[in-house]
């Protein structure tokens, strides 16, 4: 399996009233800063995603996607999955959809003659997942 094929996790993914919950992986072979992370789109079934409010929810912590770039001194390991929670009134229907991430990630370790930023690594995978129903309302994106 890629690194890129670990971003969406084939558990994990739950709907309930409030919205959906997505597993994801970090796709890169070394633990990144959450300033350096950036969920660029995410779409169910071709129809594109409000992240405005959604909560990525690591190491027992919940963020704001719009706020990742100020936490430079929270790190994503490797070995970690992150829960994505996408708030949508009525949740999304049990059963198969296709879902497809685009992450962003600046690489801070990698720099490149001639230029001041870091590059970004842009990547997309696209899986069909099956969902299943939560238990009950969601509280935390982690839970």
């Amino acid at each position: 399996m890629s690194f890129r094929d670990g971003m969406l996790q084939e558990e994990g993914f739950e709907t309930d009233d409030e919205g959906f919950t997505l597993t994801i992986g970090l796709p890169r072979y070394r633990s990144l800063p959450l300033s350096c992370v950036n969920v660029q789109r995410l779409s169910l079934d071709g129809e594109e995603c409000d992240l405005s409010t959604a909560v990525l929810h690591l190491d027992g912590r919940d963020h704001e996607l719009r706020r990742l770039p100020d936490l430079y001194q929270e790190w994503w390991f490797v070995a970690d999955r992150a829960r994505l929670r996408v708030r949508r009134p009525g949740g999304i229907p049990p059963g198969e959809h296709d879902v497809e991430l685009v992450m962003g990630l600046r690489v801070p370790y990698i720099f490149m003659e001639g230029k001041s930023e870091c590059p970004i690594d842009v990547t997309r995978c696209r899986k069909r997942l099956r969902c299943v129903a939560g238990r009950g309302t969601a509280g935390s994106a982690g839970r």
